[in-house]
């Protein structure tokens, strides 16, 4: 068997990347069930997680709109909210 090893960092940015590649995914369906949108606020939390751990301000500031966006299609205003205005201080803190 040929397995691959990752060192702590390597595979904190592939979940960071396939984490948020789900939620691109969900986000692209139509008629989502309450599983698969639940599934789709764990993805946007675990991708942000693991970009907070080997990331840059920039990732977090991608990570906090991307939660402001599923938290918004999901028609939970409070939470898009809170994490537009997370975005927006790292926005500030981080500009590209």
């Amino acid at each position: 068997m040929n397995e691959k090893r990752f060192s702590l960092a390597e595979a904190q940015r592939e979940f960071a990347k396939k984490t948020n590649g789900r939620v691109w995914e969900l986000l692209g369906k139509t008629n989502q069930t309450l599983a698969e949108d639940e599934e789709m606020v764990l993805a946007a939390q675990a991708s942000l997680y693991h970009w907070s751990q080997i990331g840059t301000g920039v990732h977090a500031q991608r990570g906090q709109w991307l939660l402001a966006h599923v938290y918004t299609v999901l028609e939970q205003p409070d939470l898009a909210m809170q994490h537009a205005s997370r975005c927006m201080e790292f926005t500030e803190v981080n500009p590209t």
